[in-house]
């Protein structure tokens, strides 16, 4: 495990669920993938919802209880394959009888739904993501799936009816994503007004290293804000010490080493480090100072990775168990340079 990764391990956009009984490990929602599996993807509202029958579904070496399900769907607009708008389609999905990350289908929904013909009966594509959201009206646009996908998206963050709810998901489901017309999108949404999804778009912005949105973390984590949720404010960090690796950002990096979020801290050292430029050279040294020791461990990494003194490149528990060798190096090294 990478030092970032240490202290990083949760984050509200790695969507991971651990279910106790079995270890059962849900997986990351890939909306690139999802739009290339699905042989329709299709938008439009849950009509109705009926259960048909029972069945079992597997899960690793075991097999769960499950409802069989049947949802009617009045189609809008279709984003990849055949089939026609202003109709219905029914498909199949399981509903098992405990918690393993599939997700449900509700009646009235309206949402882009992701499905697949398996021996000409449609079910969805993927039992934990059969769906992203969606709002009325909005206009299909883009040459490939993915695009489509990702347009609907960015309406639902535009629009001024959608619930703040739903546009945290169209956030959390646009940062799954590597494509440019996802990036576009979250982009689009940069200056929207409410600051807690604004600051939702800069942390996915951010992840992808694409630092237009650096100014509004660097305010948020440098001016602590009471209402701001702490969740918010790990994933702005996480966000810059994961993606953030463009050389520009040096200067607000430099000034987050100074935030009083010990969090804001670790994430400016770790993606100095990721630059790989000599410029910051000069902003780690100083956080050798800081009172944090995880600061202190992830400035001597980036001090040997730009420097190219991999000898000083120490892994945690020997830095940890003789830190005061490493620092008298680094600051030897600086003296001398």
């Amino acid at each position: 495990m990478t030092p970032n990764r240490f202290w990083f391990a949760c984050t509200v956009f790695v969507l991971l669920y651990v279910v106790a009984t079995e270890a059962t490990l849900v997986p990351t929602l890939e909306l690139d993938n999802l739009s290339d599996d699905a042989a329709l993807i299709v938008v439009g509202q849950i009509t109705s919802v009926q259960e048909v029958g029972k069945t079992t579904v597997p899960i690793g070496n075991r097999s769960v209880s499950a409802r069989m399900m049947i949802a009617d769907l009045r189609v809008d607009q279709v984003l990849k394959g055949a089939t026609q708008t202003n109709s219905s389609l029914r498909f199949h999905f399981a509903l098992p009888d405990e918690f393993i990350g599939w997700r449900s289908i509700t009646p009235q929904s309206y949402r882009v739904f992701f499905l697949t013909d398996n021996s000409g009966e449609l079910k969805v594509a993927n039992p934990y993501y059969p769906s992203v959201v969606a709002i009325p009206g909005a206009e299909s646009r883009g040459e490939t799936a993915i695009e489509r996908v990702a347009h609907q998206l960015g309406a639902v963050l535009e629009s001024s009816r959608t619930p703040i709810e739903q546009k945290q998901e169209a956030v959390f489901t646009l940062n799954s994503s590597r494509s440019p017309a996802a990036i576009r999108a979250l982009r689009s949404a940069a200056e929207i007004q409410d600051v807690t999804v604004r600051l939702s778009v800069a942390a996915a912005l951010l992840e992808h290293n694409d630092i237009s949105t650096l100014p509004y973390a660097e305010d948020a984590l440098l001016k602590p804000n009471p209402t701001l949720s702490p969740d918010l404010l790990h994933n702005l960090s996480y966000a810059i010490s994961e993606g953030v690796k463009d050389d520009r950002a040096i200067p607000s990096l430099a000034k987050l080493l100074h935030a009083s979020n010990v969090e804001a801290r670790r994430a400016a050292a770790s993606a100095l480090t990721h630059t790989g430029s000599t410029s910051s050279i000069d902003p780690l040294l100083s956080a050798l100072g800081d009172p944090d020791r995880d600061v202190r461990y992830y400035s001597a990494i980036g001090l040997a990775e730009i420097t190219g003194q991999t000898d000083w490149r120490p892994n945690m528990d020997d830095f940890f168990s003789d830190e005061q060798h490493f620092l008298n190096h680094w600051k030897d090294w600086a003296r001398n340079r």
